[in-house]
Order: C-alpha cells, then structure tokens, then sequence
C-alpha cells in the first residue's frame, strides 16, 4: 500500500492528466444532484412553511408559556398529519427513488476516477454508462443503505464502521460485471478487514477541502470533488493489490490496466489473479486470491517406448 502522500500525489497527477473531462463530470453529477433533491426540497418547504411565524410568536411576551405550548402543540400535530398524508409520501417514494438514480450517477463518476487512476482516457459519457445495469446498482444501493441504517439503529459508530466495511463494494462491482451485490459487500467486508481506521484517516484528511467547499458555496468542489474520487479509487487499487500479493498469488495483471508481457511476443502466457473471500477456522472471512494460470498449448505427442516416429 502507498503512503498517503504518495496515493494523493499519484491522484493529483492523475487529475492534470485528464482535468477538463473530470471536472466536467462533477458538473454533471452535480445537475442531476440537485434535480433529484427539488421534491423533497418541496416537500419539507411545505412542511416547515410556518415554523419562523411559530418561532416569533413564541417569544412574544403577550404570549404566555400556555399559549405556546398549546401553539406548539397544534403546529405539531398538522406537522404529523401532513407528513402522513398521500403527497408527502408520494413525494418520500419518488425522493428514494431519484435518490437511487443519483447514486448510479455516482457509480459512474466512479468509473471515470478508475480510469483516471489507471492511466485511461476517460469521458463525460462514462457518467452515465452504468445505467445499462441499472437493477444491479439499484441492489447495492438499497442493500448497503439498509444495512447501515439498521447498524447505525444499534448507535452511530457500528452505522460508520458498516460504511467503511462496504466502501469498496461499488469498485469491486465495477471490476467484476459478474459480481452481485451480496457478494460484493462481503468480498469489500473481506478488503477492508484490518483497513478501517486507515480509510477513515484518508476520509479525514480531506476535511480541509470540504470546509473550504462550504465557504466557497461548492466552487472549489470542481477540483476537491474529482480529486478525492480518483484518491478513493487509487486506495482500492492498492488495496486490492496488497490483498493479492499478501495472499502469495503469482503476480497480477492490473485491473483496468495492460502488462507489457502480454501479447503475441510473450515468452510464458500471463496469470490471473482472482479475489475471493474464504471463511477460516475460526468463522472469520478472509480475502485470497487464487493463480489461475493462462491456457497452455497441448504437448506434442512423444513415441511410445518401442515405437519408431513414423
């Protein structure tokens, strides 16, 4: 695994390398973001349209403590009703489910952060690319997001250390078209085992960009936002890597990238590496990763002992 300056000093090359389309790609999840939150934007602007009126009235002498419990009381309950009513639900459905489409969005964004990392060229289009498996992504993003909201049920540390576990499920996903959600957040449990605290310390050394995003009413997210993706995708990289190399596998042909072994001048075939997730003994799950070794040619056939070549 690379140092953290190093992994950030190898995404900021990264990013010169391929600036324009990267920020640009932020730009367009940024739209769709911002369209998808207008409903509940509306809904909780209807919700909240008389809270300052409520606010003032309770800090009006004329008013006593009764009265403004009673005035609270009543703001409450059309509160309760108008959350319970069929627009407010309707409005909470579609905000889930245009929610849903952000995230797929994103995954997208994480595609092109990949590519970028690896050295490939990239495209605003890619954006979209992942909407071709649309019931693959919506798996994740509902599977992940009940799982750590019911975690998160118990206090909110076993919420955050369940993110961290399934971080690197949508990369894995991204890798692996074969690869579904379930599976992808057990293999990502697997990655991250022993890795938690390192990833949230990279989480939190962003903390500066993202303060400066607040001030500057996101501006600076055009260059923090593309940054801290494409460091993100470089620690799965090294991660998954480490994983292989610590498991004894032969080595690896980078996911995404090309060995200058391969092709028709190589003088011995290329081995894969393919992760996997066992249990040990002691029922903990454990990333390996198994040598599969390039088809072979036949062997000539030799003479049988007696035999003459014929």
């Amino acid at each position: 695994m690379l140092a953290r300056a190093e992994l950030k000093g190898q995404a900021k090359r990264a990013f010169a390398a391929q600036r324009p389309p990267l920020i640009l790609g932020w730009i367009v999840v940024l739209i769709v973001s911002m369209l998808v939150g207008l409903p509940m934007q509306l809904n909780n602007r209807a919700l909240m349209r008389d809270y300052p009126q409520m606010l003032e009235k309770s800090f009006d002498p004329s008013n006593t403590p009764e009265q403004v419990k009673e005035m609270w009381n009543d703001w409450a309950e059309s509160y309760s009703t108008h959350t319970a009513s069929t627009a407010a639900l309707g409005l909470s459905l579609l905000s889930i489910l245009l929610g849903a489409i952000t995230f797929v969005v994103e995954i997208g964004y994480y595609r092109m952060a990949l590519d970028a990392y690896d050295g490939k060229t990239t495209a605003v289009a890619v954006v979209f690319g992942r909407f071709r498996e649309f019931g693959r992504w919506i798996g994740l993003y509902f599977l992940s997001m009940i799982k750590i909201a019911l975690w998160s049920m118990l206090f909110i540390i076993p919420g955050i250390i369940a993110a961290l576990n399934y971080s690197q499920a949508a990369y894995l996903m991204l890798d692996d078209p074969e690869l579904g959600p379930v599976e992808a957040i057990r293999k990502s449990c697997a990655l991250m085992r022993g890795h938690k605290g390192q990833y949230f310390v990279l989480a939190l050394s962003f903390i500066g960009w993202m303060l400066l995003e607040s001030i500057t009413f996101g501006l600076s997210g055009l260059y923090s936002e593309p940054y801290m993706n494409i460091t993100y995708a470089g620690y799965y990289r090294e991660l998954a890597a480490d994983a292989a190399l610590f498991a004894g596998s032969a080595p690896a042909t980078p996911v995404g990238g090309v060995d200058s072994a391969s092709g028709p001048d190589a003088g011995t075939p290329l081995t894969a590496n393919v992760i996997d997730v066992e249990v040990n003994s002691a029922g903990e799950r454990e990333l390996s990763a198994q040598a599969v070794p390039a088809a072979q040619p036949a062997p000539a056939p030799t003479p049988e002992d007696g035999e003459t070549p014929g």
